[in-house]
Formats: C-alpha cells, structure tokens, sequence
C-alpha cells in the first residue's frame, strides 16, 4: 500500500509466448521440447503442492525468453478441486482432458493431459487430433485416440510412450502427479535416449521476405530430411541465428527490418544495408562466424558480389533457382548427410 492505494509488483518477463515460437518455427526438436516441458512440469508441480490446478496450459500461456526459460503465466481460470462447487466448462478445447470437457472434478492429471497435448504440438506442429469445429474437438478428445506421430518424425520411442502415458482418456491411466514424469524425464536428458536423429538434424535458416521463395525452399530442403526455420526479417534472422546455430543461412539480399549500416554509398548499396548488417553481426559472434551464409539475389545484384564476399557471405545463388542449384550449393557448404 501506498498512501491508501493498493499496488502488486510483479517480475518483468522480456518473452515471446510458446504460440509465436512454434508460429516461426514450426516445431522443436526433440531434446529442446522436452526441456522446456521439464520446466512446464516443474512449475506445475509447485502449483499442485499448494493445491491449484492451472486448468489452461498451451502455448499461449507459457512464455519462453531468449534464455530458454520458461514461465506459466495466466492463472485466471486456475482453481482449486475443492473450491469447485458447480459443473463449469472452463479452458481451452483444444487442450482441454476429457473430464474438464465433461465437466467432471479437476486434479493435477488434467494439468497432466494439457501438458502431453503441448509436448505433442511442440514436436511436430500440430495438434495430436484432427478437428475443427467443436463438436469434433469434444468428440476427439473423449472417444479417439491421438494422430500417431509419424514413425519418420525424429522422436524417440521413449518421448512417444510418454505422451501416450500423459494423454490417457482415464485419468486413473493418466500419472496422477507430476513427479513420475519429471524422473522419467530427467532419466531421459540425463542418459541421451531420445532420437539421436532428432539431435543431430541439421537445420537451415531462411531470411527471406518472399512466401514463395520461402516455400519452395522448404520443400526443397524438408524433402532431404533438413529442418527449415524461417523469418520475414533481418531482426527475427539475428534472432533465430542466435537460437538455432544453424548449419547454413540462406538470406535474401533486399532483406528489410531492424537493422541500419551507416555507410558512404548510396542507391543500391543502401537498399541491401540489412542484409550487409545481419551477416556483419553474425561474424562477430565466434561460433555464428563459422556458419555459411548463402546470399540469395536476383541478376540485378548479382555484381555485388564482391561487396558480399568482403561482409563475410560465403556464396550468392541467383534467383529465380531449381531445386538442384540448391542442393549444389548445399552440398557445396554443409555436409548435410551427417547430419540429418
């Protein structure tokens, strides 16, 4: 209080929430996702110790900071089991357990059941039941069982029977605290049984502001078993660069957003000053240096590749490209095989 007046402080969170990753990325690889639910779980756990279920956990409400840390946020439908005095149909459908869907008592297993849904999201992108209206998500999550995840997906076994575990229709199936899964967990991590496919797959960054170039490179490049994570902009780039470490960086050479480099020349010199500043700053980082950055320009910039070459771009591939100039030019840089 302070003359008279109330006040709460609270921690500042400099964080994107989960949604906004998995919307630039796609997916986590395996190791990364199961670290960010250790700590989901983690934090669960000290909720349900003072008797709270949470009762909306997905990735709206975790959020993730650049150090890899993760907060639950937005408890306000969280409750406690004996507080519930009335049927009520309180959360997200998409993550909801059959018994909040039922309007059934909560515990710490229905917290559980969002979790798995959130690991399975995180792995693969997508929601582990394909649904769209209401009635389907209800009908999905109370009778069918989840969409396998595809045996070519780099998950390991373990992480599979895990979600199954904590995606159990039944609660009395379901693990009924925290703490089970977090040992099988931390067994996991500690021990290096998940997917060593998923550990080792190499990743390509795309900064292009182009969707269709931005697709047709991931096509490419999905189809050869490498993971594509991709950025309208220069700043968002630097950003996931720094994430990521990727094992080569395609970069659009007209690249806009974030950043300025001062510079004498005008004209086009001053139109590429992003992409010339995004590939400056990555050289200037010990381990991001050694990653190769492929500059992608049309043949009216094709002359300033010596500009480039100066900046620290290890080659330029001509726009518009085939499938097998990529490869190429892949091939050239990355051993991508040993990788993938």
């Amino acid at each position: 209080f302070a003359e008279g007046y109330p006040f709460i402080s609270m921690e500042y969170i400099d964080a994107d929430n989960l949604l906004k990753h998995l919307h630039r990325n796609n997916s986590f690889d395996e190791e990364s996702a199961l670290a960010i639910l250790r700590q989901v779980l983690r934090g669960l756990r000290a909720a349900h110790d003072l008797g709270i279920v949470h009762r909306d956990i997905k990735p709206e409400n975790i959020l993730l900071n650049k150090d890899k840390l993760a907060f639950i946020t937005d408890f306000g439908i969280a409750t406690s089991p004996a507080m519930v005095k009335r049927r009520e149909l309180a959360g997200t459908p998409d993550y909801m357990a059959p018994e909040q869907l039922l309007m059934e008592p909560v515990s710490p297993a229905t917290d559980i059941y969002s979790a798995g849904v959130l690991l399975y999201r995180m792995l693969t992108g997508n929601l582990p039941y394909r649904a769209t209206t209401m009635t389907q998500i209800i009908d999905a999550h109370l009778h069918h069982p989840p969409e396998p995840i595809p045996e070519s997906a780099p998950v390991s076994n373990e992480t599979r029977e895990l979600i199954a575990w904590m995606l159990q229709k039944k609660v009395a199936d379901r693990p009924h605290e925290v703490t089970p899964l977090l040992e099988r967990l931390d067994a996991a991590l500690k021990s290096g049984t998940m997917s060593r496919s998923a550990s080792k797959r190499a990743t390509v960054l795309v900064v292009e502001q182009d969707d269709k170039t931005v697709a047709l490179l991931r096509s490419i490049l999905e189809s050869e078993g490498v993971r594509v994570v991709a950025t309208p902009n220069a700043r968002d780039g630097v950003n996931r660069a720094f994430e990521q470490t990727p094992a080569i960086i395609f970069l659009d050479a007209k690249i806009r957003g974030g950043f300025e480099v001062a510079s004498a020349d005008e004209g086009e010199q001053e139109q590429i000053a992003d992409s010339i500043g995004f590939v400056r700053i990555l050289h200037g980082d010990e381990k991001l240096k050694q990653v190769p950055v492929i500059l992608m320009a049309d043949k009216t910039l094709s002359h300033l590749d010596k500009g480039f070459g100066g900046a620290g771009v290890a080659d330029v591939i001509i726009k518009p490209f085939k499938k097998e100039d990529v490869l190429e030019i892949v091939a050239k840089h990355v051993h991508v095989e040993e990788s993938s």
